[in-house]
């Protein structure tokens, strides 16, 4: 009975002792006593109802404290002003995100990608290119990539493809690719098809619909409308048609009277421009 009473008290006292609240004040004065060392560690255990390892912990908690005072030469800031300094770049950072999230939507909308190409600097030390492009939101391989240019070889064939659309401006591909062509150094169709491309040639012929007028081009009143046609020169109208040749087209104009049906005069044009109205007029 006595051994279980002893525990029992043992388990009361540290009970209370972990239940203990200690105020900032007598942990500096236990920890300092104890490093005064005008008593022994268990004399102060004893003396203030703690346990030695608790002591030890306050002491080293001085310790490490009055290193980082003495080592920074001046007091720790007060803990409420480096929460408000805290916030107050947090604002900053804030609304400087904002305010760039705000420039990159406007500068992407207005400018072109080839002018924001045009602003990465390389030779800026502060910020890389990888942040510059991120910035400007263009890809770092488009910046990087340079453009191929074409081989000699097929600049000299360029040429001559330049050469024939000049004499023979209705030449397609199939009849471009046999002209280059030969037994000895035959030439692809895809190659042909390619380099007309990049050259921005396109064979002359009379396409379909060339009568539908465009969105943006005036459209004006039929003047005939309701018009009883009942004499010789009352009314002409002109027309225009393709005629084609063994090398083109040539267009004829001709103007006709709608009475008699007589073909009052004509001329003929190998292109289609004023100048072909200005001799019939």
């Amino acid at each position: 009975m006595e051994k279980r009473v002893s525990l029992t008290l043992k388990k009361l006292s540290k009970m209370q002792n972990a239940r203990r609240k200690f105020s900032s004040s007598f942990k500096s004065k236990v920890a300092i006593e104890t490093l005064l060392e005008q008593q022994t560690l268990s004399e102060l255990s004893v003396k203030y109802e703690l346990h030695p390892n608790q002591i030890t912990d306050w002491k080293k908690q001085l310790l490490s404290g009055s290193e980082q005072i003495f080592s920074n030469g001046k007091p720790l800031q007060d803990k409420a002003k480096q929460e408000n300094e805290r916030d107050e770049l947090h604002k900053k950072i804030g609304q400087l995100t904002v305010e760039v999230d705000w420039m990159k939507k406007n500068l992407n909308t207005s400018v072109s990608k080839n002018e924001r190409m045009k602003m990465v600097d390389k030779t800026s030390s502060n910020i890389s290119i990888h942040r510059q492009c991120e910035m400007l939101e263009i890809p770092r391989s488009s910046w990087y990539y340079e453009p191929c240019l074409e081989s000699e070889a097929n600049l000299l064939w360029m040429r001559k493809i330049d050469e024939i659309h000049l004499e023979h401006p209705y030449y397609g591909v199939l009849r471009m690719t046999a002209e280059l062509s030969t037994s000895e150094k035959p030439l692809n169709e895809k190659r042909v098809r390619r380099l007309m491309r990049r050259m921005g040639i396109e064979t002359m012929y009379p396409k379909p619909n060339t009568s539908k007028p465009c969105r943006w081009s005036e459209k004006y009143p039929y003047l005939l409308r309701d018009l009883v046609i009942n004499k010789p020169n009352q009314v002409w109208s002109m027309d225009i048609s393709y005629i084609p040749l063994a090398k083109g087209f040539m267009y004829l104009c001709a103007i006709f009277d709608w009475h008699s049906r007589y073909l009052l005069s004509w001329t003929l044009s190998n292109t289609l421009t004023v100048d072909l109205y200005r001799s019939i007029a």
